[in-house]
């Protein structure tokens, strides 16, 4: 049995709390994603999870999370660096 477990982060300066951030696993051909900073919660992204390939799963992350703006980061950006976190996780997933 074969598991990865990836996570990251992006944040404004170091120390700073999370703008987005991913917790990923990977067992024999399952993956699962966890985004946080996208809602009040963590939340599992199954669309992108089941994506065959890198840029499908990118497209299928608008129909997992709505994040919501914030003072200072719109909805769209964290949609963007969500993508950015799972593009980094992808190819060690």
């Amino acid at each position: 049995m074969e598991c990865f477990l990836q996570r990251g982060e992006l944040a404004r300066r170091h120390g700073d709390y999370a703008i987005v951030g991913l917790a990923a696993f990977a067992s024999n051909g399952t993956k699962r994603l966890a985004y946080f900073g996208v809602a009040d919660r963590a939340v599992l992204a199954p669309n992108a999870a089941q994506a065959k390939d890198l840029e499908s799963a990118k497209a299928a992350l608008a129909k997992d999370l709505q994040p919501p703006a914030d003072l200072y980061h719109s909805s769209a950006t964290k949609l963007h660096l969500a993508r950015v976190l799972l593009e980094r996780a992808w190819t060690k997933l």
